[in-house]
């Protein structure tokens, strides 16, 4: 293989070294939003590892038929280093940042939700039920007088 075509491979997988990266920091912020339990996280964790290894194969597939040399290792490696080192940081920041209007962009949709449609259907079935509602305790306190109505006389036994 020409000098050339190494360099593109050790690129693509500088590449890829740091789409790893951060897809694990996007993996560490939902960690730390969700909380979640030990179980869930065990779960969580082989599923990154099975993600960073179909990327990591699907990459050195496209790129060089899965031949493994060592500027591949240090490429992956190199690139996950370089986006921690310089990168990380900002997009952290960032996926925070965008979670958090992702929640308030959620908390106003309900809001306008509850008050277009909740509120005017609660409001129409009210509206429409209060007749039914009105008739029953009519019946209810019509039911009530006539049950407290007793016989005067028994008749007589035969």
């Amino acid at each position: 293989m020409e000098l050339y075509g190494q360099i593109q491979i050790f690129l693509v997988t500088l590449l890829t070294g740091a789409f790893l990266g951060i897809i694990f920091d996007f993996y560490r912020v939902l960690r730390g939003v969700f909380r979640p339990r030990f179980v869930m996280t065990t779960v969580a964790d082989f599923i990154y590892w099975i993600v960073a290894t179909a990327t990591v194969l699907v990459s050195l597939l496209l790129c060089n038929w899965l031949e493994l040399r060592l500027y591949v290792f240090l490429g992956l490696l190199g690139g996950g280093a370089a986006y921690y080192r310089l990168l990380s940081r900002y997009a952290i920041y960032l996926m925070i940042r965008v979670l958090r209007c992702i929640g308030w962009l959620l908390r106003w949709g309900k809001k306008i939700f509850v008050y277009t449609v909740i509120v005017p259907v609660s409001f129409v079935t009210r509206l429409l039920a209060w007749p039914l509602v009105q008739s029953r305790h009519q019946l209810g306190r019509l039911w009530r007088k006539l049950s407290a109505i007793k016989p005067k006389d028994k008749p007589p036994p035969e």
